[in-house]
């Protein structure tokens, strides 16, 4: 009796290797072609093979990465917050469940759900989410958690422009408490990573204008805050930080304050505006054209006879590249308030969502706008060439 129920056992337990071997394959094939289909960009039907994927084959272990995969492809927040719900709770095993449950955390900040975003961002230990966790509670006046989260994110970051994100939260945090003496110690670290500023540094040195204008104890604190905040305004003169600036000025200026008072360590760092990137990507477009073999140089000819001309159709100024249409649609508003009456548009490529200002026929003038949208802080600002390649053929 025993012997005859080990061999069922033996047969159940073939058969449901064999059938899993002759399953997974076949999802397999369906996951690949789902994936193929996203590569070149073909998302509705890449789509519908994820959704074939799910229905057909709902116990194979492709089923969360279809899911996933159908987070990037859904453009509807309450569509992609219920794949990424799904992925959260019912896949806890899930090679990228961190990364499910930071964008879940995302979403709903963006939603300003942030009791949400909190839970979200609570249950994982990334940099993102103690930036995040430290952000939303500072300004909801939580210090004390803010504090917290900041100090466990500098603890363990490599992300040196998340830990610059970081200092400035601790800094602001500082001069609400009027702790001015530990504010301008958290201002000369944050300083040491002022090129991986977001900003180039325009909020730090607001602060540090704001930290000498109250710190009494230092001696000519109103001239070396005058001599900070004409600083700013000269490196940074469209930033929401000059804006914020101008009324301090206004006071020192009401009560005679006209002499600056340089501050060495804040000159080093801040000698000169930065200049915007040029060339660091040119986007083209190739026409072919055919000629006869005398209108093709002799060089040329020794390439094979073909010749390349590039022709040079305008200058762009991209302002920024972002993974979320809402952030993009955030900096466009920002720069329309700005009433520069730049032409800026945001356009969709290779992924990614980018703002750009076409149709500049002159570098010097690509160059001034660009300089323009980095003193609004905007400092991955760079100027681009659009070309059309030119290929002539026998």
């Amino acid at each position: 009796m025993k012997r005859v129920l080990l061999f069922f056992i033996f047969i159940f337990l073939v058969g449901k290797l064999f059938s899993e071997n002759t399953y997974e394959p076949q999802a397999y094939i369906v996951y690949k072609q789902a994936n193929e289909q996203y590569r070149i960009k073909k998302y509705e039907e890449a789509r519908n093979y994820y959704l074939q994927l799910i229905n057909q084959y709902p116990e194979s272990r492709f089923v969360p990465y279809a899911i996933y995969m159908l987070s990037f492809i859904e453009t509807d927040y309450v569509k992609i917050i219920d794949y990424l719900s799904i992925l959260k709770d019912k896949y806890p095993e899930f090679q990228y469940w961190t990364n499910v449950v930071e964008k879940l955390a995302d979403i709903f900040y963006i939603m300003d759900n942030q009791q949400a975003a909190i839970d979200m961002y609570s249950r994982i230990n990334t940099d993102k989410s103690y930036y995040m966790l430290a952000l939303i509670y500072s300004g909801n006046g939580k210090q004390v958690e803010a504090v917290e989260y900041v100090n466990k994110l500098l603890k363990q970051t490599q992300n040196n422009a998340l830990a610059y994100k970081g200092f400035l939260i601790l800094i602001k945090i500082s001069l609400d408490r009027k702790k001015y003496a530990e504010a301008h110690s958290l201002i000369q670290e944050a300083l040491k990573l002022k090129k991986y500023a977001y900003d180039n540094g325009a909020r730090l040195l607001y602060y540090a204008g704001k930290c000498y204008f109250y710190r009494n104890d230092i001696e000519n604190h109103y001239e070396k805050s005058l001599y900070i905040f004409s600083l700013l305004k000269s490196n940074f003169p469209l930033s929401v930080e000059t804006s914020m600036a101008n009324q301090f000025l206004d006071y020192l200026k009401k009560i005679n304050i006209v002499r600056t008072d340089d501050v060495r360590w804040i000159t080093e760092a801040y000698l000169s505006p930065a200049e915007p990137p040029y060339h660091s990507e040119t986007i083209s477009s190739i026409d072919r054209v055919e000629e006869k073999a005398e209108n093709i140089s002799t060089e040329a000819e020794g390439l094979n006879g073909n010749v390349v001309r590039s022709d040079l159709i305008e200058y762009v100024v991209r302002v920024g590249e972002f993974k979320d249409l809402s952030v993009a649609n955030l900096v466009a508003a920002d720069i329309v308030r700005s009433k520069q009456n730049f032409p800026l548009g945001i356009f969709y490529r290779n992924d990614i969502y980018v703002a750009e200002i076409r149709g500049i026929k002159n570098l010097n003038e690509a160059k001034e706008i660009a300089k323009k949208m980095m003193a609004m802080g905007y400092t991955e600002t760079k100027v681009l060439e659009v070309v059309k390649v030119i290929e002539y053929t026998r």
